[in-house]
């Protein structure tokens, strides 16, 4: 079984909640457990409204206080929840997608942050230094050695993705590829 780095730690940002979050019929109509789960997932999600899915570590740092065995259990039955209700996409890549966080949460303050983006970049790069047992093989050809921009991301200190590279994320992360939650 492959063990893997846990889930990119995000920096802090500001989510606003919308005032009709309450009243609309979609979340209005969650239950209130199955409510502040996503609005806590909504705070570990990078700009694009993407989040590695790591279900414990998420479940830890939106349920801190709960019982780790029952926390567990909880979170898989809200992520069905959710799931179910179309606030939450589960994708093959190892990513979730929350499609109406935007809508839902306004962001204030803070650095723009990609992160699963770029953890998607690292791992390309090299599968290894994100997932330590990976059999994937690295691609090196979707990178070039020069000075980044500053809305890119440099992976491995010297290396940007190239076009190929990041339309190969982009491809990753729009897959409607949803699967139940285990």
């Amino acid at each position: 079984m492959a063990t893997s780095q846990p889930a990119p730690r995000m920096p802090v940002r500001t989510r606003l909640l919308r005032p009709d979050i309450f009243s609309d019929d979609v979340t209005g109509t969650l239950a209130p457990g199955t409510l502040l789960a996503y609005l806590g997932l909504g705070t570990r999600a990078d700009d694009a409204a993407f989040l590695v899915w790591r279900p414990a570590a998420l479940a830890a740092a939106v349920m801190p206080y709960a019982n780790a065995r029952r926390r567990q259990r909880d979170f898989e039955r809200i992520a069905a929840e959710l799931v179910e209700a179309g606030l939450l996409r589960i994708l093959e890549c190892g990513c979730a997608e929350l499609p109406r966080m935007l809508r839902d949460l306004a962001i204030g303050g803070g650095s723009k942050t990609y992160s699963v983006r770029d953890w998607h970049l690292a791992h390309l790069y090299n599968p290894r230094t994100v997932t330590p047992q990976s059999l994937m093989p690295p691609f090196p050809w979707l990178f070039e050695e020069r000075a980044a921009e500053p809305s890119e991301t440099v992976v491995h200190g010297r290396f940007v993705a190239n076009r190929d590279g990041l339309d190969l994320i982009e491809y990753l992360l729009s897959m409607n590829r949803t699967y139940p939650v285990r």
